[in-house]
């Protein structure tokens, strides 16, 4: 016999031959933001640092200023989007952060 031999269930799922992991919690993401700082990434390797990416107008004051500018329709609809694209790569949890 075996363990839930007695048991009823919605739905049985047919695992044989496959694999069967858990979804990934994502406890700490900061899924509401405007602004891509993807320039920032070629100064980055480029040797720049931290501080010369912000007095060039880059590093978070970039992002806090295209978040306040942004609607809340556009904010909205990016995050959407970005849980989205998280869960079609297996996180199933997530804690947003602000700021």
């Amino acid at each position: 016999t075996t363990k839930y031999a007695d048991k009823t269930f919605e739905k049985v799922i047919d695992a044989t031959g496959k694999s069967v992991l858990p979804g990934f919690a994502d406890g700490h993401t900061h899924p509401v933001w405007a602004g891509d700082r993807v320039h920032e990434f070629a100064m980055k390797l480029a040797g720049a640092s931290y501080m010369d990416i912000h007095k060039a107008g880059g590093g978070i004051g970039f992002t806090v200023q295209h978040t306040k500018d942004a609607s809340l329709e556009s904010l909205v609809e990016s995050f959407k989007q970005r849980l989205d694209r998280m869960m079609k790569f297996g996180t199933t949890l997530v804690e947003a952060k602000s700021g």
